[in-house]
């Protein structure tokens, strides 16, 4: 496994999903446009930002993931399941970057 490859993917996409986690908490603080004075209107407009919340909420969680796997490329884990030991699969890895768990060990879960 080439493990520069790796993180050079891993750190291109965590600027990926901070760029948008940018994007994503300049509109929760409505800072591009005020919130509407209709009251109906700011009804919908906060349901929308609670789902922008939840949002904002998983990406922070990829972006925690992407640390962790880069941390196991420094310390020579990566690729490793963090639950058996195993190897994790190349198409798991190539599909989700940043699992430490191979597809046996996140079935149990």
């Amino acid at each position: 496994m080439n493990y520069q490859e790796a993180a050079q993917g891993l750190h291109a996409l965590r600027d990926e999903l901070q760029a948008r986690l940018a994007r994503v908490r300049d509109h929760i603080g409505h800072r591009h446009e005020p919130v509407e004075r209709d009251f109906a209107e700011q009804v919908v407009q906060r349901e929308n930002d609670a789902v922008v919340e939840t949002l904002a909420g998983r990406l922070q969680e990829e972006l925690a993931a992407i640390d962790v796997a880069l941390t196991r490329i420094s310390a020579g884990t990566y690729g490793q399941c963090a639950e058996c030991g195993d190897t994790i699969g190349t198409e798991r890895r190539a599909a989700l970057p940043m699992t430490a768990v191979c597809v046996s060990c996140a079935g149990q879960k």
